[in-house]
C-alpha cells in the first residue's frame, strides 16, 4: 500500500511540474502554442459568423487576422463544429497577447481538472466505494502515463475526451443507460472515431444508452445545420474524410493501419522491411474489419451477462478496438487508452492473472513511454520509427489483452459486488 501511494505522489508531482512549465510557456511570448491553435481560432471564426473550414477559397478570415496580430501561426481546424462549442468561452478573453493566453491557462487547467475528475471515476471501476489504495493506483497509472503529460503540454482536447469516456463507461456500468449515452456521444462529437461505441450499446441490448446516444448526435448534428446553416457543415465533412483518406504511415500514427504501412509500404521518414504498398492497404484495411468482428463476437456472447461490469468491459473493449482499427489514431489519443487500461488489470487482478497482468503493464509502458520524449527529451540514439511502432505494438497488446480479460466465462468475471450500491 505504501508503495502505491509514493508512486502516485510521484506521479502527481510529476504533472505539476508539466502543468506548471506548460502554463509558464502560456504566458510566454516565445511559447510554442502547438495543437490549441487550431480549435482556438475555429471557435473564433464562428463567434465572428465566418467559416472555419475555409470552403476552399482563399479570403482571409478574422481568426487570420487575430493570428497576424498575435504574431502566432494559424493552424486549420478538423474539429466538428459541435465540438468548438468547448473553446468559444475561450475566444471572449480578449482579442491581444494575454487573452490568448489565459485561454490557455484555462484550457490548461481544465486538462488537469478533467485528469483529476477521470481518476474519481474510473477507480468506480474497481470498487463502489474505492479505497484510498484503489484511488492512488489509477491516480498513477493515469497521471503517470506519458500521453497524459503530452496532452498538457500540447493543449489537445484528449484530456477532455477521456473525461467524457470514463462518465459513459462508469454511468452504463452503475446502471445510468441515459447518462452514459450521451456521455459517450459527447466523445464521438469531439473525436469521430469514437462514434463507433454505440456498437455495444446496441449488441448488448441497451436501448435506452443507444437511444440517448443516437439523441445526442443527431441533435447536435441538426442544430449545427439549423444555427450554421449546412454549406458549413458541409465544409466540415468535407475536410474531416480528405483527413481520414490520407495516407496514415506517418510516424504519428500510431493504429493498426499506421504499423501496416510503416512495415510494407516505403514513406518519406522511414524504409519498410518490404515495399508492398498495394497489399499494405489491403492489410491494414483487412485487419481494421477484423479487429471490428472480434469485437462484434465478443460482445454477442457475452450479451446475456447482466451483471453491470460485463457492460463496462465492454465499452472498455470498443475503445480499444476504436483506437487500434481507426485509419488514423495519433499519439496524443493514446490517453484515451487509460479506460480499457485500468478495465484489464483490474479483472486479472482480481483473477489473480498476474503473468497476464503483467503483459498489460508492459503494454501501458510501451504506448506511454515513446510520449515521454516530449517531457524528458529525445533518447540519444535511439530513432524516432522505433518509438512510433513500440506505441502501436504496444496498443496492438492492448486490444488482444482487453479481448482475453472481456471473452472470458461469466465463472472468472469480476465479481459483481463491486458494482452494486449499498
Amino acid at each position: 500500500m505504501a508503495v502505491v501511494l509514493l508512486a502516485a505522489v510521484g506521479s502527481f508531482a510529476s504533472l505539476g511540474r508539466v502543468y506548471l512549465d506548460a502554463l509558464y510557456q502560456a504566458f510566454d511570448n516565445t511559447g510554442a502554442q502547438f495543437d490549441f491553435r487550431g480549435p482556438y481560432f475555429g471557435a473564433l471564426d464562428l463567434v465572428s459568423g465566418e467559416n472555419p473550414y475555409r470552403a476552399g477559397d482563399n479570403r482571409e478570415n478574422h481568426s487570420d487576422r487575430r493570428a497576424r496580430v498575435l504574431g502566432i501561426d494559424r493552424m486549420s481546424t478538423l474539429y466538428s463544429p459541435p465540438a468548438l462549442l468547448l473553446y468559444m468561452p475561450l475566444t471572449w478573453l480578449g482579442g491581444k497577447w494575454q487573452g490568448f493566453a489565459a485561454a490557455r491557462g484555462v484550457w490548461l487547467t481544465l486538462g488537469v481538472l478533467a485528469v483529476l475528475a477521470s481518476v474519481w471515476l474510473l477507480s468506480h471501476l474497481l470498487d463502489h466505494r474505492p479505497r484510498a489504495v484503489e484511488i492512488a493506483a489509477v491516480y498513477f497509472l493515469v497521471a503517470g502515463f506519458g500521453p497524459t503529460s503530452q496532452n498538457l503540454i500540447i493543449g489537445q482536447s484528449n484530456l477532455v475526451l477521456l473525461l467524457f469516456l470514463a462518465v459513459g463507461t462508469v454511468a452504463v456500468g452503475y446502471g445510468r443507460p441515459a447518462i452514459g449515452g450521451a456521455s459517450l456521444a459527447l466523445a464521438g462529437l469531439l473525436k469521430p472515431l469514437f462514434a463507433i461505441l454505440i456498437v455495444p450499446l446496441v449488441l448488448r441490448r441497451s436501448f435506452r444508452a443507444a437511444a440517448s446516444f443516437a439523441a445526442v448526435m443527431v441533435g447536435a448534428g441538426l442544430a449545427s445545420v439549423a444555427a450554421l446553416g449546412w454549406d458549413l457543415n458541409q465544409d466540415f465533412l468535407g475536410t474531416a474524410a480528405f483527413a481520414a483518406a490520407a495516407p496514415g504511415g506517418d510516424l504519428s500514427n500510431h493504429s493498426w493501419h499506421g504499423l501496416v504501412l510503416r512495415s510494407l509500404a516505403a514513406g518519406p521518414d522511414w524504409q519498410p522491411w518490404v515495399n508492398w504498398p498495394r497489399a499494405a492497404a489491403i492489410v491494414a484495411r483487412a485487419g481494421s474489419v477484423a479487429f471490428v468482428a472480434v469485437s462484434a463476437v465478443v460482445s454477442w456472447r457475452g450479451r446475456r451477462r447482466e451483471d453491470p461490469s460485463a457492460a463496462a468491459a465492454d465499452l472498455s473493449l470498443w475503445t480499444a478496438t476504436a483506437l487500434v482499427a481507426s485509419p488514423r489514431t495519433l499519439d496524443h489519443y493514446l490517453v484515451c487508452a487509460l479506460v480499457p487500461v485500468v478495465t484489464v488489470l483490474w479483472m486479472l487482478a482480481k483473477r489473480r492473472a498476474w503473468r497476464t497482468a503483467l503483459l498489460a503493464a508492459v503494454a501501458y509502458q510501451a504506448m506511454g513511454i515513446a510520449s515521454r520524449r516530449l517531457v524528458v527529451g529525445p533518447f540519444p540514439g535511439v530513432p524516432a520509427l522505433a518509438f512510433t511502432n513500440l506505441q502501436a505494438c504496444g496498443l496492438l497488446a492492448l486490444y488482444g489483452l482487453t479481448v482475453y480479460a472481456v471473452a472470458a466465462p461469466p465463472s472468472l468475471a469480476p465479481s459483481r459486488r463491486a458494482w452494486e450500491a449499498p
